[in-house]
């Protein structure tokens, strides 16, 4: 069963019927018979209720509601009900159940209409009327706009038909409070009378089980045996380990015997003491789908090593319990307060700091740079730091060339069947991975420094053109291996438009990898084949989502390359050579401007300290910047064998029968496959990889909020429709021109619908897709920052660009046309498509 198909609730629910849970007994009328219906009644009425502003809205779902109430239904749907219902017994609950309820982030309790007590044929029609007009309610309307499903997706419904459990006790607990965002339980019980009902709320320790707090709701105290409240408490435990999150269920009780009318995620926990917040800001740039369970094992205790050296290194304490990394849908957060604490007991750096360089939003005037207090331990760590960045081009030159050298040793993979020599390559390569990432952070580290030092040293002379010199003066760097990605790619483009017959199978012949076999009959074909040989040798190795170990890399298929190719093509491989030329020489010529202001009067003539300080700053970001994207791509060569070793294990696992498939072997903890290959045994069970491979396909529907308070309470709000955005400027430069719209992660089908000189306004963009920056004409942001890997290419290409626009992808349409301002960070829109204001 889909939920797809069926909507939430009833997806939970046949869940805990298929696990033996107490269900009343029933069936399901798909969402197919809501689009039967919507197609053969409502005659494209649903169509226009998306085209206009609130008001519109609601005036168009008023008119639905009436239409469906009023309406005879078809006799096929008729049909069906009659032939199911024969195996129930009056009377019914007919509930219903919306595609987007109960999810993590969204629960639409209360909005949808259910039907109870149904006791004849004609009430169940109207009941099923009634539930279908709940989906255009004035409650609906208001909360999807507000939770941002407001979408004819998001418009659709199936429908439950279930035995009703006679009068009885009844009611709700929820596993965790949802008032307080406290760990207690939360139990409410009422007995429903013809007189009055009565109600009682406790208050239950999750540890001990025992009551904490009782308040009884209504003058008489419902009657209910003494241990149905304990037994309630460990039915609600038992689903939030079977759902892996905090539950609301709804249960009735009769016979001696609980039944459970609805189980789903408590949608919003508010703060408690200090609000917790966790962004994906950093981590959706590379892992912008969820992550699979063998990468993010391989990560983590690397990753807390490299942190537990650091503060030893820096001679910092501890922070006590606080977590700093955890999976939210399957994708990695990162604790924004534990950064912020870390800057904090550094003494030296505003707290907001890693906000611009990473999260994406910008440092107000006030947060600068001061002196920490002069003692023993802070003038150890000023030693250390200039130790290092003077020692810093010299350590990190050394570990490239030493780097590369060792990386070929290892790039064969063994010839065998041995678990245990396989899992030796793969750890070799996993030392090498992790040498790299710890010289990328320190790479990072300097280059995040000095590009903010440089933007606090113009913010305090008060020049002329500061945004924009900030931005440009960090721009056309020689080196930098993503850009010269993007140049390479060039060059084939080329030589695909100099060889007519290869241009030709490029762009004309059938997509999916069949044209590579072309290219090697046709003239010319040999040419570029060996030039693309020669590219994947050198960026065969990255792809999009390049962090995950389950991700194929471009040499395994090129198909990202060809793509982008044909956009070069469609762009005009000449203009974007004249592009490419051009941005180079900007930041000399920022650089004159800068160096012009800082001469004028008599004390800088006289005393030229600024100009020395400026062409220290220059020179260092020249140095330190290519190494953040540099050193990343030293990283993932390692990564690229170590998943090809990995492959190679699940191949030996799949032969012995443990795995199903090859890829399975993604699906199992990184400590779980190192204790199998040393053991020779595998001792994981089936069921555990299924219901990783289910957990993470869930979540693949889900499209995760960029900003988590307490772990599970959405933070922002998709902002109100307006014709100017505010965010970060990282990449200067003013834009006009249409935007591309991608509200979800990019895939190859979707990079094919770009056009050239067009505005791509993304969620995320993942570092392997800025060739396509190319092409376009400026790149607008929700997530990011002043290094994300995206808007250092973004630099290098002189492609204005936007980060932290918050609703970007909401609020922007396709078709909208926009002016951006890359250094202001603003973005306004001139023309709307099918939104007005």
């Amino acid at each position: 069963m889909h939920r797809e198909e069926v909507g939430s609730k009833c997806f939970y629910l046949s869940r805990l019927y298929k696990a033996g849970y107490l269900v009343p007994k029933g069936f399901c009328l798909t969402r197919r018979a809501w689009e039967f219906f919507k197609e053969s009644i409502l005659l494209g009425k649903v169509e226009s209720f998306f085209g206009g502003d609130l008001e519109h809205s609601l005036r168009v779902g008023r008119e639905i509601r009436e239409l469906i109430l009023g309406s005879v239904l078809p006799e096929e749907i008729v049909g069906e009900v009659r032939e199911a219902i024969r195996e129930l017994s009056f009377p019914l609950a007919i509930r219903s159940s919306g595609l987007e309820e109960d999810l993590p982030l969204a629960s639409f309790a209360g909005i949808y209409e259910s039907v109870l007590n149904v006791c004849d044929e004609r009430e169940i029609w109207d009941g099923l009327r009634r539930c279908w007009a709940s989906l255009f309610s004035e409650a609906g309307v208001y909360y999807r706009r507000k939770k941002g499903y407001f979408s004819p997706r998001a418009f659709q419904m199936a429908v439950i038909f279930q035995q009703m459990i006679p009068t009885c006790l009844r009611g709700v607990l929820f596993t965790r409070d949802p008032v307080m965002g406290r760990q207690e339980i939360v139990l409410e019980l009422y007995s429903p009378s013809e007189q009055e009902d009565s109600e009682v709320h406790f208050q239950i320790s999750r540890r001990t089980l025992k009551v904490i707090q009782k308040k009884v709701l209504s003058e008489k105290e419902p009657s209910c045996p003494e241990r149905l409240p304990r037994e309630l408490v460990r039915l609600g435990l038992e689903l939030e380990a079977f759902f892996e999150a905090p539950q609301d269920v709804e249960w009735a009780y009769f016979e001696g015997k609980i039944y459970i009318l609805q189980s789903r995620p408590i949608t919003s926990l508010p703060k408690e003491n200090e609000t917790v917040y966790w962004t994906a800001a950093n981590s959706q740039e590379v892992l912008s789908e969820p992550v699979s369970p063998l990468t993010f094992s391989f990560f983590l205790p690397m990753i807390e090593r490299g942190r537990r050296e650091l503060f030893q290194f820096l001679d910092l304490e501890e922070f006590p319990k606080r977590e700093y990394l955890k999976l939210f849908f399957g994708r990695p957060y990162f604790n924004v307060n534990y950064f912020r604490d870390f800057l904090k007991a550094l003494e030296i750096f505003p707290q907001n700091l890693f906000d611009t360089l990473i999260f994406g939003e910008e440092l107000s005037i006030s947060d600068t740079f001061h002196l920490p207090p002069l003692n023993k331990k802070n003038l150890k760590k000023l030693f250390w730091c200039l130790y290092l960045r003077y020692r810093a081009k010299v350590l990190l030159e050394t570990f490239s060339k030493t780097f590369l050298k060792d990386i070929q040793k290892l790039e064969n993979l063994p010839h065998t069947d041995n678990p245990k020599k396989i899992w030796n390559y793969i750890e070799k390569n996993a030392l090498l991975a992790e040498k790299a990432l710890r010289m990328h952070v320190l790479g990072t580290g300097l280059a995040g420094v000095y590009l903010l030092f440089m933007g606090e040293f113009l913010k305090r002379q008060r020049l002329d053109l500061t945004k924009e010199a900030w931005t440009n003066l960090a721009r056309g760097i020689k080196g930098i291996r993503s850009a010269e990605e993007g140049d390479w790619i060039l060059n084939l483009a080329k030589i695909a438009l100099d060889q007519p017959c290869v241009g030709y199978v490029l762009k004309e012949v059938e997509k999916g990898g069949k044209e590579i076999y072309l290219l090697e009959e046709v003239e010319g074909g040999g040419k570029f084949l060996q030039a693309l040989d020669n590219f994947l040798k050198n960026y065969g190795h990255r792809s999009l989502m390049e962090a995950d170990l389950a991700v194929p890399r471009w040499s395994e298929n090129p198909e990202f390359i060809l793509t982008a190719i044909r956009k070069y093509l469609d762009f005009g491989v000449d203009k974007l050579l004249e592009k490419r030329r051009a941005n180079r020489s900007i930041r000399k010529y920022f650089a004159f401007q800068v160096r012009q202001q800082l001469r004028k009067g008599f004390w800088a003539k006289l005393f030229p300290w600024k100009q020395y300080l400026f062409e220290h700053l220059y020179l260092s970001l020249e140095k330190f910047l290519p190494y953040r994207e540099n050193l990343k791509d030293l990283a993932l060569r390692p990564l690229f064998h170590i998943r090809q070793g990995f492959l190679k294990l699940g191949e030996i696992f799949t032969k012995k029968k443990w795995l199903s498939q090859n890829e399975d072997i993604f699906y199992l903890e990184y400590e779980d496959v190192r204790q199998i290959c040393l053991q020779n045994s595998f001792f994981v069970p089936m069921e555990k990889i299924a219901k990783e491979k289910r957990k993470l396909e869930n979540f693949r529907k889900i499209l995760p909020p960029r900003t988590i308070a307490i772990g599970e309470e959405l933070t922002e709000k998709t902002p109100p429709m307006k014709k100017c955005l505010q965010g970060l400027g990282c990449s200067a430069g003013i834009a006009k021109g249409i935007a591309r719209v991608f509200k979800k992660n990019i895939d190859i089908q979707s990079l094919l619908q770009i056009q050239p000189g067009e505005i791509l306004v993304i969620r995320a963009a993942d570092p392997s897709m800025t060739p396509l920056f190319l092409v376009a004409s400026a790149v607008v942001m929700e997530v990011g920052g002043m290094l994300s890997h995206s808007v250092v290419v973004a630099r290098e290409y002189g492609i204005p660009c936007i980060t932290g626009v918050r609703g970007a992808t909401e609020i922007i349409q396709n078709g909208d046309h926009l002016t951006i301002d890359g250094a202001k960070g603003t973005v306004y829109i001139e023309k709307r498509v099918n939104l007005s204001f």
